[in-house]
């Protein structure tokens, strides 16, 4: 009979030991840790004491700095659903949108299928666009994006509509603000 491994040394926790408030790679501490520990999940964000006297001295408000951080924070969290509702749109609809297209594809789409594709055909180029800025800016996406837009649209190379995918325009799309508005009640509870 193999005895169970257990961890031993320094880092090495019972269950009866207190959560740890060691640091994750994050510099927070782990959300079970939080869970455990009793406090909530969400973090907000205080400004070092460097960080704050610096603004102080150049004639800025801290606590107005911090307000935008938590600002582009929410806007960076419904960012990333929003490309989740994106990327399942995508991963559902260029399949369709390829099967179409086959010139030898002998079964007939359905019309669910071909609301997909149509969806995927409109979508793909600012889908494109849109997360190869997003991927490379995370989590300064909030802050990169209205830069780049602002440029785009200062110079008549592009529009909005060209980068920013519906999935992400509140004003087309009702599903992000009904996820959001279900994970805000979740973490209510």
């Amino acid at each position: 009979m193999m005895k169970a491994r257990t961890r031993r040394g320094p880092r090495a926790r019972t269950s009866d030991s207190p959560p740890t408030s060691r640091a994750t790679r994050l510099g927070r501490r782990s959300p079970r840790a939080m869970r455990e520990a009793g406090s909530e999940t969400t973090t907000t964000t205080t400004l070092p004491g460097w960080l704050r006297s610096a603004l102080e001295s150049n004639g800025k408000n801290p606590d107005e700095f911090e307000a935008t951080l938590e600002a582009t924070k929410r806007e960076s969290a419904s960012m990333g659903m929003g490309v989740q509702i994106l990327l399942r749109d995508m991963r559902r609809g260029i399949p369709a949108a390829a099967k179409e297209a086959w010139p030898f594809h002998e079964a007939e789409l359905t019309e669910a299928e071909l609301q997909r594709a149509r969806i995927a055909k409109r979508d793909f180029w600012p889908f494109f666009w849109f997360t190869s800025i997003f991927v490379n800016t995370v989590p300064w996406t909030p802050l990169v994006l209205p830069l780049i837009l602002r440029v785009g649209e200062s110079t008549k190379f592009f529009g909005k509509e060209a980068v920013v995918p519906p999935q992400l325009d509140r004003a087309t799309d009702r599903r992000l603000d009904l996820l959001l508005r279900m994970k805000a009640g979740r973490e209510d509870k």
